[in-house]
């Protein structure tokens, strides 16, 4: 999966690559990961860590601590992003 973001003068691109394991498939994998990576930021340093309040967001929007905690979080788990 491609994932092309652009901010103001900004443009940032990922490719996302996993195939599923264990019985999950890629797409409840990756979207899981960023619930999960998300959600365990806000509970240990709170959303003000993440620039963020509740609600849906682009990733954009996220500042750096906070997607760098995502893409290591997918590393982590076997999702290759590049």
């Amino acid at each position: 999966m491609k994932v092309r973001c652009q901010a103001k003068n900004e443009v940032r691109e990922w490719t996302i690559v996993d195939y599923g394991q264990d019985g999950d498939g890629s797409m409840a994998r990756t979207t899981g990961l960023v619930t999960y990576a998300l959600t365990s930021l806000f509970a240990t340093k709170g959303p003000e860590y993440c620039g963020l309040e509740s609600g849906i967001y682009s990733p954009e929007l996220l500042n750096e601590p906070t997607l760098k905690y995502v893409l290591d979080t997918f590393k982590e788990h076997g999702v290759s992003v590049s």
